[in-house]
């Protein structure tokens, strides 16, 4: 309850998606369990879900157990025959759901990148979706989304504040952080790594880190001096890791479990 007071409060304001995205990644995943400990975002005590036609395995194990207990009842003895299966079947099935996700975002991250092959050059309006200390991912307005990484952002130093999920530049003051709007230019499309790299194009309309902001980086031990990115071929960070191209995180689900069995 007192978080769907603060995201209707929230909704609207330009801090909407920072604060809806790490409400989403403080929650645990939802998983399968034998035992009923109630479903947190329903605010349910006993919870339980099924599909017709059916279309999981824990689906079929809740057809059974209502099968099981409406021809014996649910009598010690029945519940006792059913309690050593059915933790194995919740883990097993809570880590087949977990790969199954993430295969399918494998596959939808290939068909993106061979949508924007031919595109490279093209320039577009975005948003930026995520920032990690690496860089920035950006969406585009078809869901596609790539990777700004923190080595193609030449114009300034830029340090990552957890805390705002934000990029600010050491000298420019410039802040980057989830929702804000941007222009930028497809850079690389890689197949093999199923990603797609865009380019920031240059805007007079970034915002500034506020004075609190700018404290929290000024407060922090001193980097080494090295050279500047453009002078003397001095790196970037993460320049050594470009390559890999890093996944975006991952919102966790909003549920604490998903119950397979009522006690």
């Amino acid at each position: 309850m007192m978080l769907q007071e603060v995201l209707t409060q929230i909704e609207g304001q330009p801090e909407q998606p920072i604060i809806t995205t790490m409400l989403l990644r403080s929650m645990q995943q939802a998983h399968y369990s034998d035992e009923s400990l109630g479903h947190f975002g329903l605010a349910a005590e006993f919870y339980t879900h099924f599909t017709s036609p059916i279309r999981r395995y824990p689906d079929l194990m809740v057809h059974r157990l209502i099968h099981s207990y409406a021809t014996n009842g649910m009598t010690i003895e029945e519940k006792e025959k059913w309690a050593p299966k059915l933790q194995p079947i919740a883990e097993q099935t809570s880590l087949e759901e977990r790969r199954s996700i993430d295969t399918e975002r494998e596959v939808v991250d290939l068909k993106k990148a061979e949508y924007m092959l031919d595109k490279v050059g093209n320039e577009y309006d975005a948003v930026i979706s995520s920032v990690t200390s690496f860089g920035m991912f950006i969406a585009l307005p078809s869901t596609v989304e790539g990777l700004v990484h923190i080595s193609q952002m030449k114009d300034d130093y830029y340090s990552f504040v957890e805390s705002q999920l934000a990029l600010v530049g050491e000298r420019t003051h410039k802040m980057f952080r989830i929702g804000q709007p941007v222009r930028v230019k497809v850079a690389n499309v890689d197949l093999d790594a199923h990603s797609v790299d865009f380019e920031l194009l240059a805007s007079e309309e970034v915002p500034l880190a506020s004075a609190e902001i700018l404290s929290k980086i000024e407060a922090r031990p001193k980097r080494p001096t090295r050279p500047r990115d453009h002078e003397k071929g001095g790196q970037r960070r993460g320049d050594q890791k470009k390559n890999s191209h890093p996944r975006r995180p991952v919102a966790k689900k909003d549920s604490q479990n998903v119950l397979l069995k009522s006690r």
